[in-house]
């Protein structure tokens, strides 16, 4: 139960700016690309799919990228609802990060520091090269 109240929260914070870098994505689209595919005979759905998808493909991948670096931010939160040991469902890094300097495990904790940058960095790495790839393709 407490995941879904959970997950409830992460949206209520991330929905609203993710809404509007969307609504802001899709009015920038020009309307005469739009008019020239109603004109040749494209439905709704392949003028979304075709179209209109491919050029705020960014903007969702900004939106996706926002999302999650949001759900990192949400500690407080779970704290709240589950406390400093929630269920497993709940259990976060942060959670892990927090009881160990509590506890004061400086080990553990420069150990799961460590491999936490080290995996967001391996992170940030694939997608600049997947974007450079793909831009010099």
């Amino acid at each position: 139960m407490c995941i879904y109240v959970f997950l409830v929260i992460v949206l209520w914070k991330t929905l609203g700016f993710s809404i509007l870098i969307f609504m802001v994505a899709m009015k920038s689209i020009e309307s005469e690309i739009i008019d020239a595919a109603m004109l040749d005979g494209v439905n709704p759905l392949q003028c979304f799919w075709y179209i209109k998808l491919p050029i705020i493909k960014s903007s969702l991948l900004i939106c996706g990228i926002l999302t999650i670096y949001n759900s990192f931010r949400c500690f407080r939160e779970a704290y709240l609802i589950g406390g400093s040991h929630p269920n497993e469902q709940l259990y976060s890094i942060q959670h892990f990060l927090q009881n160990n300097f509590m506890n004061m495990n400086y080990a553990r904790l420069e150990a799961a520091s460590v491999l936490v940058v080290l995996f967001v960095g391996a992170v940030v790495l694939i997608g600049m090269y997947l974007a450079r790839k793909k831009r010099n393709n």
